[in-house]
């Protein structure tokens, strides 16, 4: 863990054993840029989402760190060590998150293995392929590419 992360995860630590969440203001002004080279910046612009994106990097590194024994939850921009209950269900969110991500690939990979995908029935005589498989379409191109 750096220095920068380590100092999060006392913060969080502290302010979880007196019962508190962590905010992203807190971290910054507890690891300000002003006072260290590898300090947090937060963004006062109004149109950012992730007000300092660095904390939530350092937390999912320290949350992979086997060093760190402790889980820190990450909810809404505001941190804290969950108990055994609130851990579980965070890493079930994180699971189900990842199970619908997992649902997509799946699907897209089935479509780029399916034969005929691409057949336009308005354009095409009756079973005319318009779309082949890049791969296929990306050899010929370059059978007949000029520059061979």
């Amino acid at each position: 863990m750096t220095n920068r992360q380590l100092a999060t995860y006392n913060l969080i630590l502290k302010n979880s054993l007196e019962g508190k969440v962590t905010t992203q203001e807190e971290i910054v002004s507890n690891y300000p840029k002003a006072t260290y080279s590898d300090g947090y910046n937060y963004s006062d612009n109004p149109k950012v989402h992730d007000k300092c994106f660095q904390i939530w990097s350092d937390v999912t590194a320290i949350n992979c760190d086997w060093g760190a024994d402790k889980v820190i939850i990450i909810d809404n921009f505001t941190y804290h060590m969950g108990n055994v209950e609130e851990t579980l269900a965070y890493r079930k969110t994180l699971k189900d998150k990842a199970m619908k991500a997992l649902v997509k690939v799946s699907c897209i990979t089935k479509k780029i293995k399916k034969d005929g995908q691409g057949i336009m029935a308005d354009n095409a005589e009756q079973g005319e392929l318009l779309a082949k498989r890049f791969v296929d379409s990306f050899v010929e191109n370059l059978e007949n590419s000029p520059c061979n």
